[in-house]
């Protein structure tokens, strides 16, 4: 992390989706529901470095990340 900033949310990767079933998506939703999907095929490669997955301005703060397979 970069000086000022912050962890927002920790989770773990399903094994069969790290090792190539990269068929779900990656499910985060802020405290004033903006809400935002990414494919976990995007995002794995991006975790190399330091990813933004997701914008968020000074009033608002990330609530909820979640991994879905998109049909639920």
């Amino acid at each position: 992390l970069a000086r000022g900033d912050a962890l927002a949310a920790a989770l773990t990767i399903p094994k069969t989706i790290a090792e190539g079933d990269k068929g779900g998506y990656l499910c985060l939703v802020t405290e004033q529901g903006m809400v935002k999907r990414v494919t976990l095929a995007d995002f794995i490669p991006a975790t190399i470095g330091a990813p933004t997955v997701i914008g968020i301005n000074g009033k608002d703060r990330l609530g909820w990340v979640f991994v879905t397979r998109g049909n639920q």
